[in-house]
């Protein structure tokens, strides 16, 4: 019976998977101080199958996001605050879930009792992922990351419409108080 239940939890949770929500995080270094950040300029994406048409989403959805906080790209011959890059990713993922044991298992002549191992079933599934990455210009350290997942019914390439909410998601993220506060001179 316990063996049903799991099968049909991860057919459930298969089928939920067309209308899974965004698993979204981010992370901000220790000692990053974000008020010192105002200008930006991008770093261009590695690899030879860039999809320019999520590219350029992704650029737009980032650019109107953090002009929102009072970031914006640097002036033609400025050097930027810190730079910007990404990375999308897509492809399988395996996740083990583990049932319960019973707390009760007669033996079969009623003397001894054995406890049963739990149910454990692996399950694979679809990912699409977007990582931004916030580095100082300084010192080339990442400064803030922003990770955006979302799990796919089968498997794709890479949506760019997707991938744009996955930026606007993720700036969401991006600290708020670094709109309001001023730029520290000299």
């Amino acid at each position: 019976m316990k063996v049903i239940a799991v099968v049909a939890s991860l057919l459930l949770l298969g089928l939920a998977g067309g209308c899974a929500a965004w698993t979204v995080k981010s992370e901000t270094s220790p000692h990053a101080q974000l008020v010192r950040y105002r200008t930006y300029q991008w770093l261009e994406p590695q690899g030879a199958d860039v999809d320019r048409l999520a590219e350029q989403q992704i650029r737009d959805q980032v650019a109107t996001q953090l002009a929102e906080k009072g970031i914006h790209p640097v002036a033609p011959g400025q050097a930027p605050d810190f730079f910007v890059g990404y990375r999308l990713e897509s492809g399988s993922r395996a996740q083990t879930v583990v049932s319960a044991t019973n707390t009760y298992a007669p033996g079969a002549s009623g003397g001894s009792t054995i406890p049963p191992l739990p149910a454990a079933m692996t399950y694979v599934y679809q990912e699409q992922a977007l990582v931004l990455d916030f580095i100082d210009a300084g010192d080339g350290r990442v400064f803030w990351r922003g990770y955006a997942s979302y799990v796919l019914d089968k498997p794709a390439p890479v949506s760019a419409s997707r991938a744009q909410q996955a930026a606007a998601k993720i700036l969401r993220k991006y600290p708020a108080e670094v709109a309001t506060a001023s730029r520290p001179s000299g």
